[in-house]
């Protein structure tokens, strides 16, 4: 059984414009925030909206090859050895694979 189309309501703004309504927002969906500001408290609330974060798969594959590849990170592991902070060194490190680890899990694949 097919759920019934739900009329929609188009509106122009300009970017300025836009940009306003979204700061309002905030981490409601610009849609329901629009909603909520015409009907108030004249309709029942519907169940909470959250924003779906998409992943831009080419950037994300983009900074994983600089992590592997960039000359900084190359010297940081080179330097790792000679380096007497210990911790300083682990930190980074650790901030490093971290990074790393969720540009893959954005991309689906496991670390």
């Amino acid at each position: 059984m097919t759920k019934p189309k739900q009329p929609r309501i188009t509106i122009r703004c300009t970017p300025e414009e836009y940009a306003l309504i979204e700061a309002k927002a905030g981490d409601q969906a610009v849609a329901a925030f629009v909603r909520d500001a015409a009907l108030g408290k004249a309709v029942a609330k519907r169940k909470p909206t959250q924003r779906k974060v998409g992943v831009d798969a080419k950037s994300a594959a983009q900074i994983l090859a600089l992590l592997g590849s960039h000359p900084l990170v190359t010297a940081f592991k080179a330097a790792a050895g000679s380096v007497n902070d210990e911790s300083e060194i682990a930190a980074c490190h650790a901030l490093l694979s971290e990074v790393r680890n969720l540009l893959l899990q954005s991309l689906g694949k496991q670390p």
